[in-house]
């Protein structure tokens, strides 16, 4: 039995300027994030013929779909999907919706052009992504400040929209609650960051967690992932619970409809 399977491509993320690169990719992250929190934990991917530049795709494997899950993975008390490059078949969702289902949005709101430069696309598929899971997260960047655009989709699911250091705001049922997050010690890399926070979502709700305070322990989570470069910044569960005890829960706050939210 695995706490937590993450499925989607894994990239090979090359930066301007750089002569190194890294593994990169939502699925990737929140597997390592996971696994540094001491949870048993699976990776599902596909290798492809070349790898992905950072904001350019130079090739893309093939799509994973229900039939390409191991056995093995099948035992597990959550998962998160982390598609980049729209490679998740929708039968992977149906496939384990006995458990916590965390996406990641950010990839559904990238296409590329014939060169392979990324750019920015509507997610016109996302009801039907979101009545699948049993949470969708996405960073204020990547839907560019657009509350709006959240509220319309948590019409469908819960819908939790991260805000770097200041939390994450938690939209559905009419209701918006934000989150408080935690101050990261340094901010060396924020890579990552949006990825840990959905690991420490899908496990803390595998725990009976409600969304509340799962929120709460993956901004802890995503709060160690930007102090150092890369997966060396992920933290162990030791070090998340000790930053939990030492910031009290404050009240959140929270609004009904659509008010604006600080």
């Amino acid at each position: 039995m695995f706490d937590l399977v993450s499925i989607g491509h894994v990239a090979r993320d090359e930066f301007e300027g750089e002569p190194d690169w890294r593994l990169g990719g939502t699925a990737l992250y929140s597997a390592a994030a996971a696994a540094r929190l001491g949870a048993r934990t699976a990776l599902l991917t596909r290798v492809g013929p070349g790898e992905r530049e950072r904001l350019r795709l130079r090739a893309r494997a093939k799509g994973l779909a229900a039939d390409a899950v191991p056995e093995a993975l099948w035992q597990t008390r959550s998962v998160v999907f982390g598609s980049i490059a729209h490679e998740l078949d929708p039968s992977l969702f149906a496939a384990f919706a006995a458990v916590p289902r965390v996406v990641a949005a950010q990839g559904y709101l990238r296409t590329w052009d014939a060169d392979g430069t990324i750019r920015r696309r509507d997610w016109d598929e996302a009801a039907d992504v979101l009545r699948r899971v049993s949470v969708a997260v996405v960073s204020e960047d990547d839907i560019e400040a657009d509350l709006d655009l959240a509220r319309r989709w948590s019409q469908t699911a819960p819908v939790l929209v991260t805000l770097a250091e200041r939390g994450a705001v938690l939209l559905g049922r009419g209701r918006e609650i934000v989150v408080e997050g935690f101050r990261a010690e340094r901010v060396v890399d924020p890579t990552g960051a949006g990825d840990a926070f959905c690991a420490g979502l899908a496990l803390s709700l595998a725990e009976g967690d409600q969304l509340e305070t799962a929120a709460r322990f993956a901004n802890a989570v995503a709060s160690f992932a930007v102090e150092d470069v890369g997966l060396d910044g992920l933290a162990t569960r030791d070090r998340v619970e000790s930053r939990l005890r030492a910031h009290p829960s404050p009240s959140t706050s929270s609004s009904s409809g659509g008010g604006k939210t600080a």
